[in-house]
């Protein structure tokens, strides 16, 4: 699997959040199954966000974020030949 980019997965929540604003079926499909209650004329940035997160398992985006974070810092380590324990 290929490393996860925090500013990869903001573009892409910013996507699904134009695309429901403009009532693609496919985008409200996406935050029906993963953000239940919101409507396209309700939907924030914090929605599609959530929805991103909760598609790569986690509860919510600052998980997400961490996530990838984390990992950046481990590969960092991993090329500077010195992995974390």
């Amino acid at each position: 699997m290929a490393s996860l980019s925090l500013e990869q997965q903001k573009k892409r929540a910013k996507d699904l959040l134009r695309d429901a604003r403009q009532e693609d079926p496919a985008a409200l499909n996406r935050l029906q199954r993963c953000h239940l209650g919101a409507t396209s004329t309700q939907l924030r940035l914090h929605d599609a966000q959530t929805v991103i997160a909760r598609e790569y398992g986690f509860a919510q985006w600052a998980e997400l974020k961490t996530h990838i974070e984390q990992a950046q810092i481990a590969r960092q380590a991993i090329l500077q030949g010195q992995p974390t324990v």
